[in-house]
């Protein structure tokens, strides 16, 4: 699938309507649990930090806590695939429709990577977080024109974790 496809995608955790807010989350975190799509959607889960629902958000962050240890117990050769996610998380958050560099926005995106690292973050992955995190800053975005301000988006969010 394309970045751009998984961005796109994602607008759907963030549905108006709650009923199909709720069956796509639950629908991702099956198809997760049973291994039937690739480990990366993971990344579109913490789109759930602004959700209304108490009930649905606290179902996606005891997922997420669970799925990602289990992941780690698992599978450790394959490493911190859960970490790995963080940067799709800051590429679809750069590229979500909403997103402007205005302050405002800023503060209102943070509250995604918060929830990520609340469930994901542990003080064994924490540097890798920020490893993966700074990344991005060397990353050339080929869904845009470098000469265009769009290209900076993705550079916002490292920032605001090193901050």
């Amino acid at each position: 699938m394309r970045p751009l496809d998984i961005a796109s995608i994602s607008l759907i955790v963030q549905d108006p309507l709650f009923r199909p807010r709720r069956l796509f989350v639950e629908r991702i975190c099956k198809l997760l649990q049973l291994k039937k799509i690739p480990f990366e959607f993971i990344s579109l889960l913490p789109l759930i930090a602004h959700e209304p629902d108490a009930e649905l958000k606290q179902l996606v962050s005891r997922f997420l806590m669970k799925i990602c240890k289990q992941q780690s117990m698992e599978d450790p050769s394959k490493g911190a695939a859960a970490e790995k996610t963080f940067t799709r998380l800051l590429y679809i958050l750069s590229h979500h429709p909403d997103f402007s560099t205005d302050l405002g926005d800023i503060q209102l995106f943070s509250a995604y990577i918060s929830f990520f690292l609340q469930n994901v973050a542990t003080a064994l992955n924490v540097s890798y977080l920020y490893y993966m995190a700074a990344k991005i800053k060397t990353a050339k975005d080929a869904t845009v024109d470098s000469n265009e301000v769009d290209c900076r988006s993705a550079l916002i969010f490292p920032e605001f974790i090193f901050a």
